[in-house]
């Protein structure tokens, strides 16, 4: 029972008990036999009776109360589907090549991982599904040993950059590999790991103060000028959750940086082709501190070890699965959708992504059913096919309980013949992999390719509120897409990030606390008209757009600041009209530099 069906139940019950103790003092010859009292009727069974009738009151005005939600949640649906979601348990695994793997092995998106079985009930337990978020190729090569120490007191300062550090990493090949050399190596990813201070200034400094790369062995590099780093999670085939097409790229960044920033803490060192050689060789980093913190400097050359991994990806505990079949009566308008009615605590329905009809009248059929808000619909007066809606109710434990109607076009229900529908979900193991702690994994298929181990504890699912605060989220998002941010944009702007933050402030109170301290940290925002030349010189043209700058507070333990504008700076471009641009700059209260400062950027890609 949720807060607000138990608060409706008591009031109910208190207003029949008020409503019978008056009537039975107007009514004496009558009510006197039931011995109804303000507070308490002797007779168990009128007892039990006012008891029921509170509850279907109760459950009554709730259906009203929840009319409106009822719409924004159907517009929402149709509208932005990724804000009815939960966001699944999800944790970073690295993989490392098993033996007798003497080149690359491609793992693709959606790969599956099982983690060890958790108990579910009395003599029951599941192995939890984990589905990779990206592509990820492991190498035959593993990081022998990082250093973090400035350039003079090593051999690096013959290629002249004073006052820069180094993060050298020394790759070595694994048994069965003789040369690096061999490998179509090109791109390299790394995984950002350690302290979260650590972290946040290493990405900063590999992304925004990388100065050069250099390879070499034995004390002689040799520069690598068309090598850089790039950042890792913001490609269209990158994202956290299997989206709708419907879902703005924006929105999705927005979505999985504030529900789990460690999916961006990833990067790609490019323009490798060639350069490693030998059974193993030291990759060198040379980085510009600048002004950061001396602090989260001194402990990355303490814990400099363990600074960058191979091999990592971010997985989710999401995976699709046949739900028990659906039998229709003429009699029921709701159906419960469950995954295994054995074990109902193990699995959560988190989204119905297919429902066919396989059996009508005692026939079978074989029949699709779209969903009633479907991303391209039809709207045709004679159509009188069926369609399949979906909504959720609250679960004692805290989930998403999901069911499923029929209806025709214009949403009117159905009430069929006999019937059998399959229903196809994406499903979770609700809260059970947050009991896992850092430890192994196997791939679901062909293990001996990979092991696989937990970095850190999976997160807990998030789930967004329903009800009251669903209009809410509707009315924000369409409000800032009407928004200007000139003036007050800042609060327009942490409005829409609020959005979403998909903990509860309950169930998730401190996870809900952090991700609104990191948002608060947003302190200002200005913008101001822009001009940009394109073309060679003779034949240039001119842009209009627009130069964001953002101020960050910085000096507290809310997440890296450099993530966070990267993040807003790839949303704004996003969001950019056509024929215009956005150049956004990020200011700290605490620095005497400027955080960053991207070039002009339109859509996916910067302007030439």
């Amino acid at each position: 029972m949720n807060e607000t069906l138990l608060a409706g139940y008591q009031r109910e019950l208190a207003a029949l008990r008020q409503a019978g103790a008056a009537f039975a003092q107007r009514h004496p010859e009558i009510a006197s036999r039931l011995h109804l009292t303000a507070d308490i009727c002797p007779d168990p069974h009128v007892e039990r009776l006012i008891e029921a009738s509170a509850m279907l009151a109760a459950r009554v005005q709730a259906r009203i109360d929840d009319g409106v939600p009822e719409i924004t949640n159907a517009l929402l649906a149709a509208t932005y589907p990724h804000l009815l979601q939960p966001v699944p348990c999800r944790g970073i695994v690295q993989l490392t090549c098993g033996r007798d793997i003497a080149g690359p092995v491609h793992l693709a998106r959606g790969t599956e991982l099982l983690a060890p079985p958790q108990q579910t009930g009395p003599g029951g337990t599941v192995a939890c599904r984990f589905s990779t978020t990206s592509d990820v190729t492991l190498w035959p090569l593993r990081i022998e040993d990082i250093r973090f120490e400035p350039v003079a007191a090593t051999p690096l300062r013959s290629l002249g950059l004073r006052g820069a550090q180094a993060l050298i990493c020394r790759l070595a090949a694994i048994p069965g590999v003789e040369n690096l050399a061999e490998l179509p190596l090109d791109r390299l990813v790394f995984h950002l790991d350690g302290p979260p201070d650590v972290r946040n200034a290493l990405l900063e400094m590999l992304l925004n103060r990388l100065r050069g790369m250099a390879v070499g062995e034995g004390g002689r590099y040799r520069p690598l000028p068309g090598a850089t780093c790039e950042p890792v999670g913001f490609a269209p085939t990158e994202g956290m959750l299997d989206y709708d097409s419907r879902v703005p790229l924006a929105s999705r960044y927005l979505l999985e940086y504030l529900n789990f920033p460690d999916k961006f803490m990833f990067i790609a060192a490019t323009g490798l082709k060639g350069a490693l050689s030998g059974d193993q060789c030291e990759l060198c980093f040379i980085l510009d501190p600048g002004d950061l913190p001396e602090l989260p400097l001194a402990l990355l050359a303490d814990n400099a070890r363990d600074s960058l991994r191979l091999g990592c990806v971010p997985v989710i505990n999401q995976f699709s699965q046949a739900l028990e079949p659906v039998r229709l009566s003429p009699q029921v308008t709701h159906y419960p959708l469950a995954a295994d009615n054995w074990r109902p605590q193990a699995f959560e329905v988190h989204a119905v992504t297919k429902v066919r009809l396989v059996v009508r009248g005692g026939r079978a059929v074989g029949q699709d059913l779209p969903p009633l808000f479907a991303p391209h619909p039809t709207f045709d007066a004679d159509d009188d096919g069926l369609r399949w809606h979906v909504t959720a109710d609250q679960a004692p434990d805290g989930g998403n309980e999901l069911s499923l109607s029929l209806c025709d076009p214009r949403g009117s229900s159905w009430s069929p013949e006999e019937a059998v529908l399959a229903v196809t979900a994406a499903c979770g193991n609700r809260d059970l992999p947050a009991r896992l702690s850092a430890g192994p994994v196997e791939l679901a298929v062909n293990p001996s390719l990979a092991t696989a181990r937990f970095l850190r504890r999976p997160l807990r699912c998030l789930r967004p509120g329903r009800g009251d605060n669903a209009h809410w989220r509707l009315v924000s998002h369409l409000a800032f897409n009407r928004l200007s941010l000139s003036g007050n944009g800042v609060a327009a702007l942490r409005g829409l990030l609020n959005i979403y933050n998909f903990a509860h402030p309950d169930r998730d109170a401190g996870l809900y606390r952090e991700i609104a301290q990191r948002i608060d940290t947003l302190v200002d925002l200005k913008t101001a008209p822009d001009w940009h030349a394109l073309g060679p010189t003779g034949h240039t043209a001119w842009c209009q757009g627009s130069q964001v700058d953002l101020t960050f507070e910085e000096g507290d333990a809310s997440g890296s600041k450099y993530l966070f504008a990267l993040v807003l700076e790839r949303f704004l471009a996003l969001h950019v009209t056509a024929n215009s641009f956005v150049r956004v700059t990020a200011h700290s209260r605490q620095r005497q530099e400027r955080i960053a400062s991207w070039a002009p950027r339109a859509g996916l890609r910067p302007l030439i």
